[in-house]
């Protein structure tokens, strides 16, 4: 009989824009619970980072991780880019992610985590941390990033399943917004398209 894989990724973003709103996550059914230190330099009451900044300001911004679970885990945590999907819409959580040559600031390369991976006993919290170094030079507009968090799998216990029939595969994983902002100039589009392509799936 034929493997069937069937994978449902559920990513919980803390924020979306959508016409100019912000849209909260709705509660997730994973093992652990991420929650934003917000900082005094918070620019409005959202529960992302929304970073009032200058050039050269150096900030270290803090995110709560708590495992709700009964077993120990690792939790991999991955600062990214926000880039434009297939879709149209700004996706927060792709690591490494292909960016333009126009992006002359790409949030990952201004940040460093404390660490990539936290484990966490039953019921424990931990606080995670990143550090960010605003570009010497004022830039008007915003950069924007996602701290990205998943649970890490057991390796071994993958491929026990993998034996199995038919697989089903639970994965959450959050991801909290990070917006710097230096100005309050309104940034208008402008739009240009390197190439067009047809192309098939």
């Amino acid at each position: 009989m034929k493997k069937i894989f069937a994978i449902v990724f559920v990513c919980f973003f803390t924020f979306i824009f959508f016409h100019g709103q912000t849209v909260a996550a709705a509660k997730a059914e994973g093992k652990f619970s991420v929650k934003a230190i917000l900082p005094e330099n918070q620019a409005s009451g959202v529960t992302y980072f929304d970073l009032q900044m200058a050039p050269e300001d150096k900030q270290t911004i803090k995110v709560e991780l708590m495992n709700q679970g009964k077993e120990q885990i690792t939790i991999k945590c991955v600062a990214n880019t926000a880039v434009t999907n297939e879709m149209g819409y700004v996706d927060y959580s792709i690591p490494k992610a292909k960016t333009d040559k126009t992006l002359k600031y790409p949030f990952s390369d201004i940040v460093k985590a404390s660490e990539s991976e936290v484990t966490l006993k039953p019921n424990e919290t931990k606080i995670w941390s990143l550090d960010i170094n605003m570009p010497a030079e004022s830039y008007d507009g915003i950069i924007l990033g996602g701290l990205h968090f998943q649970e890490k799998k057991d390796e071994e216990k993958e491929k026990d399943t993998s034996k199995k029939e038919v697989q089903i595969k639970n994965e959450y994983a959050y991801v909290i917004g990070v917006k710097l902002t230096e100005k309050t100039t309104v940034v208008k589009p402008n739009l240009e398209l390197n190439e067009i392509k047809p192309a098939s799936r």
